[in-house]
């Protein structure tokens, strides 16, 4: 029994050794290259950075040590701080501060109208929206000083009649002698007519079963011009003329056409839709749809019209033109 366990001491003290020196020469090898290990690489440079610019060093570091005083804007007269941040809006590469005035980021309305109204500024076409419905646009609410959140609050009415177009009735008369009895022609409109006038005064028209005359012919004057390049003479005889329907006084100068043309206008009232307003003629009153006032036409010009606002007396109140729409 003495033996077996002998035996067995002697194997473990084998084993205990050959494992001491496993762990010798392992701890040999990692002390030969630790040395190595320690050893910092070499690195070639791939590149010549050339001469270190120091001016500009210099001058970087002089720029770093300098204190930066940074400074709140300041918002409706009160600084903003800074730890809080503001409204600011990107349109293609600039930043629009709706806090600032300019540089407006709706022009011609201002970043204060858009702010003041809560307005739908991100939309590019902000300027064309109806929020209170009231038929006039932000921008036009703009123009007038207006509330666009408020129906009631909104410029005339009249600011949405236009002119659309002139139509003209010509009225030709021409003298077609220059002696007693003197003929009036009428070229247009047509049918053509003509009449004779054997004495003056006298009232004439070309209207048949009218119950007044139109025209009153009050002077005739023979004239003969003699030119004086080619000492022609020339018959540049005159009758004088009252209208009576325009109350005007026209001279028909022998074998010259003249034009007591008429002229009506065609307007346009746009309330959420198109209304016509058509063959109004000067001197005329009209009403405007779903508008309780009464208008007259003053004025006719080529391109645009002078309207006036009636009173309860039938006076002219409140003038205006009328333009085309833009």
């Amino acid at each position: 029994m003495a033996n077996k366990e002998a035996k067995y001491d002697k194997v473990l003290l084998t084993l205990a050794a050959i494992a001491a020196l496993g762990v010798s020469g392992t701890l040999y090898a990692f002390k030969a290259g630790f040395a190595e290990k320690l050893v910092q690489p070499r690195v070639t440079p791939k590149a010549d950075f050339g001469i270190i610019p120091q001016e500009e060093v210099t001058a970087a570091i002089k720029n770093l040590q300098q204190p930066f005083e940074w400074t709140a804007p300041i918002r409706q007269n009160k600084p903003v701080p800074l730890n809080k941040s503001v409204t600011v809006v990107k349109k293609g590469l600039e930043l629009f501060d709706l806090f600032v005035e300019n540089p407006p980021l709706r022009p011609p309305m201002t970043n204060k109208f858009l702010r003041d109204h809560d307005l739908e500024y991100l939309s590019p076409n902000v300027g064309d929206l109806d929020p209170d419905g009231d038929g006039f646009t932000n921008l036009e609410e703009f123009n007038a000083g207006t509330n666009p959140k408020d129906p009631k609050s909104h410029p005339p009415v009249t600011n949405h009649l236009y002119f659309k177009e002139r139509i003209q009735h010509n009225y030709i008369l021409v003298l077609q002698s220059s002696s007693m009895p003197l003929q009036v022609k009428r070229t247009e409109p047509t049918p053509a007519g003509s009449v004779f006038i054997e004495t003056l005064p006298k009232d004439f028209g070309f209207e048949k079963n009218a119950t007044t005359q139109r025209f009153n012919a009050e002077k005739f004057e023979n004239k003969i011009v003699k030119d004086e390049n080619t000492g022609a003479e020339k018959d540049l005889s005159e009758l004088t003329v009252v209208d009576t329907a325009t109350k005007q006084k026209l001279v028909l100068v022998y074998k010259v056409p003249n034009n007591l043309a008429e002229f009506q206008v065609n307007l346009e009232f746009w309330d959420k839709t198109i209304q016509p307003l058509t063959g109004i003629k000067k001197g005329e009153s009209f009403r405007l749809p779903n508008v309780g006032s009464t208008f007259k036409l003053l004025e006719i010009q080529e391109d645009s019209a002078t309207v006036g606002e009636l009173k309860e007396d039938q006076s002219v109140g409140r003038t205006f033109v009328v333009n085309k729409r833009p």
